[in-house]
């Protein structure tokens, strides 16, 4: 896993950590229960993807969760770290999705290990040539829904 994605996942585990803190602080009222579970999830996250099928709760019923929670006016601290757990749901992939991205990442470790290894720059990109063209697919899908959700959240919708 390249130094980007390690912070990306850093920074990801420190959000889910706060809002799981958090809302263990609050009253439980089913959705707080609902994202911490959800929460406990990303924190313990070693990847930058799941599959959908290892979240506690489907996927509609968490996003509905914490836009209440949002919608609740939350300090800025929770409307920030509800914000990420939001985003982040979209990182749970179908299981045939998770397993290409799985195949993806493995190879850009393979890639980056035989770069530090000092492996010249065309064994690095025979490594690399053999990631699924679907690879690149569902990060772009991904990345585009985030964003969508992001505005949706926002917008209050």
């Amino acid at each position: 896993m390249n130094s980007a994605w390690l912070l990306l996942l850093a920074g990801l585990v420190a959000a889910a950590m706060w809002l799981k803190r958090g809302l263990a602080r609050t009253r439980k009222s089913p959705e707080a229960v609902i994202v911490t579970k959800f929460s406990s999830m990303l924190s313990a996250r070693t990847s930058s993807f799941g599959p959908e099928s290892a979240l506690p709760y489907s996927k509609s019923l968490i996003r509905e969760a914490i836009r209440k929670l949002y919608l609740g006016k939350p300090d800025e601290s929770t409307k920030n770290a509800l914000e990420v757990a939001y985003i982040e749901l979209e990182t749970f992939a179908p299981d045939a999705d998770f397993a290409v991205v799985q195949q993806g990442e493995e190879l850009i470790r393979q890639a980056a290990d035989a770069s530090r290894q000092g492996k010249s720059p065309e064994e690095v990109a025979e490594i690399v040539a053999g990631l699924p063209s679907r690879y690149s697919e569902i990060q772009s899908r991904v990345v585009d829904a985030q964003q969508v959700r992001l505005r949706e959240l926002r917008a209050g919708q």
